[in-house]
């Protein structure tokens, strides 16, 4: 139970951490809005000593014992906005897919069953997607703070903290569904635009006999 609760801890850091930037904690103004960013999200969570555990660092971040009242002090909506609003509709299948894998990295296990030839296709996020993947395989123990650990420092940081964070608005009864559907979604996309392209190569000149046969499985697959 310890080991769990430590687990955790960095996850609450990284939660936080994302929540304070630029935000001025020394005025009451931007405690008041790290409260509205931050506590949105620890509503949603469920009961139990983590869910504690982020209420109590919130109210020590903002110096609050209760935090109706900071939050209410501030004119206007900024305050009580929910961090990293992003309608359902607005988010690509891409970022939906890569959010759920570093937020539910059992995930990985759904895309291992497909067994899916990576060879020839090409979306947005791939690279990063396909990353996420073997670090998931290659550790024995993993959760979304080890990956947002293992990214730290590198190009990909900034994306990775800030998709582990998104809130794609899905219970958790349907997760599954959502990132099987957002898979399947960026797979036909992914080999039609690999047909697209070879099509438009094979108009141009021949395609080689690895091509061809790489069409033709594209095609098939279809």
């Amino acid at each position: 139970f310890t080991a769990r609760v430590q687990s955790a801890q960095p996850l609450s850091d990284y939660f936080f951490e994302h929540f304070t930037e630029e935000l001025n904690l020394s005025e009451m103004e931007g405690r008041a809005q790290l409260i509205g960013k931050a506590k949105p999200y620890l509503e949603k969570l469920p009961e139990g000593v983590f869910r504690e555990m982020m209420f109590d660092r919130l109210k020590e971040l903002s110096g609050q014992s209760s935090l109706d009242s900071l939050e209410n002090l501030v004119i206007g909506d900024f305050a009580k906005q929910k961090p990293l609003q992003f309608e359902p509709s607005r988010l690509s299948s891409a970022r939906v897919a890569i959010a759920l894998l570093l937020q539910r990295p059992s995930l990985a296990e759904i895309v291992i069953q497909k067994d899916i030839d990576w060879n020839g296709l090409e979306f947005r996020g791939i690279q990063l997607f396909k990353n996420i993947l073997e670090v998931i395989g290659d550790k024995k123990s993993i959760n979304t703070a080890v990956l947002i650990e293992h990214y730290r420092d590198t190009n990909e940081e900034k994306s990775v903290k800030a998709l582990a964070l998104l809130d794609v608005y899905v219970s958790d009864d349907k997760i599954e569904d959502v990132f099987c559907d957002a898979l399947n979604v960026l797979l036909k996309q992914a080999r039609d635009l690999g047909i697209s392209k070879l099509l438009a190569k094979a108009q141009a000149k021949s395609l080689e006999m690895e091509e061809q046969a790489l069409l033709i499985k594209m095609l098939t697959n279809k």
